[in-house]
């Protein structure tokens, strides 16, 4: 049971109201499972994955074990006791030296990855945002290789094509996730 529950979503939920719903399950490689292993040791089955906007770029990160190429949204944990909003400023900051504020929850991803039976729950919550600058500095620089704008297209172009061919499952799930967040955005008409 995840302590991001509908009780800590709640002011979330009243502001932007309910978002769309995606399931992104799927059958995970063991390298997969290790990395979401990685995060429930920790007691986590959630990530928030925040698309910074400015115009028609976004924010994008790379890790050190990203294969070349591949880049995507950035994302992390809610701890115990902050609030959802707290977490994603938090997060915002430790992943690009941002300060940002939240414009929207459009997306969550309810996901079942699957290794050899083995079951392993995952959501994904997806807000948008806006920052206060563009000037980049990740305060986590074990965990962040890269930070930098892009291009939506380029993400849900040559990017994709990379997560997609070479990073694994769960680079597909994050491409697939990026083309399903941009598809909202432009069913509602935001300005992307």
């Amino acid at each position: 049971m995840s302590h991001v529950d509908a009780a800590l979503l709640a002011p979330i939920v009243a502001r932007f109201g309910e978002p769309a719903v995606w399931d992104g399950s799927r059958e995970i490689t063991e390298r997969d499972r290790r990395l979401i292993l990685r995060s429930n040791a920790r007691e986590r089955i959630h990530d928030v994955t925040f698309a910074i906007l400015d115009g028609d770029e976004l924010v994008v990160i790379r890790k050190p074990f990203f294969p070349p190429g591949a880049w995507r949204a950035p994302s992390g944990g809610i701890h115990v006791g902050e609030s959802f909003e707290q977490g994603t400023l938090r997060e915002a900051r430790e992943e690009t030296g941002l300060r940002i504020e939240i414009t929207g929850y459009p997306l969550v991803c309810r996901s079942v990855f699957t290794y050899r039976g083995q079951r392993l729950p995952w959501t994904s919550h997806v807000v948008t945002a806006r920052a206060d600058g563009r000037a980049l500095a990740p305060e986590d620089s074990e965990e962040i290789a890269g930070c930098r704008w892009m291009a939506i297209d380029e993400l849900l172009g040559t990017v994709a094509d990379v997560l997609r061919s070479e990073g694994g499952d769960l680079f597909t799930y994050r491409a697939e996730m990026h083309d399903r967040l941009f598809s909202e955005l432009r069913a509602v008409g935001s300005a992307v």
